[in-house]
């Protein structure tokens, strides 16, 4: 049986503040105070590449698509160049979901008038 004192309990707090909390909650404020904003998009998808996308809407299956590339990524390689790797690939989806929400959204030429 495992158990966890009180060193590995604080251990794992600060873990998770760091790698999800923080993050999570930088990436709320901006969308917040900076909504649709392709760059910011961007650089938070590229720093926190999985709590990135919680930019924008609908966020859920990007995230779980990308930890699954990132499990397939570590697998294969080793090293720090899997999260410079992920980091890219999270920025290119981050910039896609923003040219598909761009054309999801444009307005319809009215050019038929009679």
């Amino acid at each position: 049986m495992v158990t966890v004192g009180p060193d590995g309990l604080v251990m794992l707090f600060f873990v998770f503040f760091v790698t999800i909390a923080i993050p999570a909650w930088v990436t709320l404020f901006v969308k917040k105070k900076m909504p649709g904003k392709l760059w910011a998009g961007l650089a938070l998808s590229f720093f926190f590449p999985l709590i990135g996308q919680l930019y924008l809407d609908g966020a859920a299956l990007y995230i779980f698509i990308l930890f699954i590339i990132a499990v397939i990524i570590k697998i294969a390689l080793s090293g720090v160049s899997v999260w410079f790797i992920i980091s890219l690939i999270s920025a290119l989806t981050m910039y896609v979901r923003f040219r598909k929400l761009a054309a999801s959204t444009k307005m319809p030429d009215n050019t038929d008038k009679a």
